[in-house]
């Protein structure tokens, strides 16, 4: 239509040109008629190219915003991540979507509340878990993609305190020895949270689970718990290594070979509507630079994880 209206104002134009020529011709008797005819007929060609070539711009112009309008966003990829991992993802995520123009979601929460809302139909389009369990379990249940599950890091855990005075002492001498003894301890829940259920091994491997055992404060997940010390609800706890790295804070790392290996799986969802964008971001993940940011955020080498303490060592009444 605009093509159309664009014509019709150079056709109006020519044809005032037209009329002011053969008026202008009736008064010069020195141009035979002959003349004027072959005159006007090389002005009305070249108004008639000119039309022609600008319909052809505008055509051309509407048909490129055309398909500008019409390209279609890519869908959302709704992510359930554990919570350790979460604030991690938070800033590796903007390379992603630079990268491949998908915008995400993120669902955090514990492993085992969103291993739960999984079974129970959530759309989530990838699960990042804790630990391995669970993806296993949804794995063997035929609730994932054939070949999606892969480690996509190695969680390590620390003691924390948010006391001045304890950091300054604080270490496995000085835990174990009995010097420092605190009022309450925070801990993940350890029958929901891989982080808590970590945490209870170490305790336990380290001696100080009986002492420690009522004095707990659990929290329904690791980034619960964090947010108990760093407000200084509870002095001291076992909190993700990833968090103390993520947040500029220091405490003392837990030797691996205290606790079963945190080994944090991710799986693509057989729900999923968007199975391809989930794969893209796997695939993002598990590549060579994102894994080594992965790992300056925290978290363990791949190759570490067959360094723990295995659970037929851990006797709860020690």
């Amino acid at each position: 239509m605009h093509v159309v209206l664009t014509m019709t104002k150079q056709n109006s134009g020519a044809d005032l040109l037209i009329f002011n020529q053969q008026t202008k011709a009736k008064r010069n008797t020195t141009v035979t008629k002959t003349g004027d005819n072959f005159f006007y007929l090389r002005i009305n060609l070249f108004l008639f190219f000119c039309c022609i070539f600008l319909s052809t711009a505008v055509t051309q112009k509407v048909i490129a915003g055309q398909e500008h309008h019409h390209t279609q966003p890519q869908p959302i990829v709704r992510i359930a991540v554990a919570s350790n991992f979460s604030p991690v993802l938070e800033k590796l995520l903007p390379q992603f979507t630079r990268q491949t123009n998908i915008p995400t979601q993120i669902i955090s929460g514990a492993t085992g509340v969103l291993f739960q809302q999984i079974k129970h139909g959530a759309p989530f389009d990838i699960f990042l878990a804790a630990d391995s369990r669970r993806p296993q379990q949804l794995s063997d249940d035929k609730l994932i993609v054939d070949n999606s599950l892969q480690t996509y890091a190695i969680g390590k855990i620390a003691f924390w305190s948010s006391n001045p005075k304890d950091s300054e002492k604080l270490n496995l001498k000085n835990l174990t020895s009995g010097q420092i003894k605190p009022n309450r301890f925070a801990i993940a829940n350890p029958n929901i949270a891989p982080y808590g259920k970590a945490a209870k091994h170490a305790l336990i491997a380290l001696k100080l689970w009986k002492n420690y055992q009522t004095k707990l404060i659990t929290g329904i997940n690791i980034n619960q718990t964090f947010q108990q010390i760093r407000s200084g609800a509870v002095t001291m706890g076992i909190v993700a290594n990833s968090q103390l790295k993520i947040n500029g804070l220091s405490g003392i790392v837990i030797p691996q070979k205290y606790y079963q290996p945190i080994e944090q799986q991710l799986v693509i969802l057989q729900a999923s509507k968007h199975k391809t964008q989930a794969l893209q971001l796997k695939s993002f993940l598990l590549s060579k630079k994102i894994q080594q940011e992965i790992v300056d955020f925290g978290y363990a080498v791949e190759n570490l994880k067959d360094n723990h303490l295995k659970d037929s060592n851990l006797k709860e009444n020690d």
